[in-house]
C-alpha cells in the first residue's frame, strides 16, 4: 500500500505538470482522502464496514485501472525535471512548509466545534476540508498562489474566532486547508528531482501534528489559538514565498 501511494503521488505530480496544472491537480489528489478517511471511521463505528465492503473494493479497482492507463501513456506525462540543490534557501522553504503543515495538523485535530456532534454535521465538516484542499490548488493555479494564501489565511483567522456559528466554522476549516496544495506545489517546485520526497516530508509533518495532538490534547482547544495559527501560516507562507524562485507567484 505505501509503495501504491509514493507511485500514485509521482503520478499526480508529473501530470500536474505535464498538463501544466500548476497544482490543482495536486488538491485532487489529496482532497478525497479526507472523505475516505471520515466515512470509513464512521462505518467502523457503526459496523457497517461489511457492507461498504464491495463499494470500497470497486474504488480501489477503478483507482488501479486509472493508475494503470496513465503508466501505459507515458508521453503524456513527459517530465523533465532538474537537479535538486540542498542550499540554505531550500532548508528554509523545507522547514517553512514543514511548520505550516504541522500547525495545519495539529490545529486541525485539536480544535473541536460544540456543534459537530451529529453524523451530518461531521461529514460537512469533512467535505469542507476536501473542497478546501481541491479549491485551494484550483484558486492558486489561476490566480497566483501568494493571493490565495493571503485570502485563504485571513478568511480562516476571522472565521475561527466566530466558528462557534456552524456556518463560520465550516468556513474556517475549508479556508484554512486551501494551502495543503500549495505548500506540496512549492516544495515539489523547489525539489523537482525529487518530488516524492517532497510528499514524505509533508505527510510526517502530519505525523507530528498528530503526535503532539495525542500528547497535548488540550493546549490549542480554543478558536483564539486556531486563529493564531492562521497568522503564524500566514507570516511563514509569505517568508517562503519571498524565498522561492517564482517569486511574482
Amino acid at each position: 500500500m505505501r509503495c501504491f501511494m509514493s507511485g500514485a503521488v509521482l503520478i499526480s505530480i508529473f501530470e500536474d505538470d505535464a498538463r501544466k496544472m500548476h497544482g490543482s491537480g495536486l488538491g485532487l489528489f489529496v482532497a478525497p482522502g479526507v472523505v475516505g478517511l471520515t466515512i470509513g471511521t464512521l462505518l467502523g463505528k457503526q459496523h457497517l464496514l461489511s457492507a461498504a465492503l464491495p463499494v470500497i473494493l470497486a474504488l480501489c479497482v477503478i483507482t488501479v485501472l486509472v493508475s494503470l492507463r496513465i503508466l501505459r501513456n507515458p508521453q503524456e506525462t513527459t517530465y523533465n525535471p532538474e537537479r535538486t540543490i540542498f542550499d540554505n534557501r531550500l532548508l528554509k522553504i523545507m522547514a517553512g512548509c514543514f511548520v505550516v503543515v504541522i500547525l495545519r495538523s495539529y490545529i486541525g485535530l485539536n480544535t473541536g466545534f460544540s456543534w459537530r456532534d451529529t453524523t451530518v454535521e461531521i461529514l460537512l465538516c469533512t467535505l469542507a476540508v476536501a473542497s478546501g484542499k481541491y479549491i485551494g490548488g484550483l484558486l492558486s493555479a489561476l490566480y497566483g498562489i501568494r493571493r490565495i494564501t493571503v485570502i485563504s489565511l485571513v478568511c480562516s483567522t476571522a472565521a475561527y474566532l466566530l466558528s462557534g456559528i456552524p456556518i463560520f466554522g465550516i468556513l474556517a476549516l475549508l479556508s484554512f486547508n486551501m494551502t495543503m496544495p500549495i505548500t506540496l506545489y512549492i516544495l515539489k517546485r523547489e525539489m523537482p528531482d525529487m518530488p516524492g520526497f517532497a510528499f514524505g516530508i509533508l505527510t510526517f509533518g502530519l505525523f507530528l501534528g498528530y503526535y503532539l495532538h495525542i500528547t497535548f490534547p488540550e493546549v490549542l482547544h480554543s478558536s483564539w489559538i486556531a486563529s493564531a495559527g492562521s497568522i503564524l501560516s500566514l507570516i511563514i507562507l509569505l517568508y517562503v514565498l519571498s524565498l522561492t524562485r517564482s517569486r511574482q507567484e
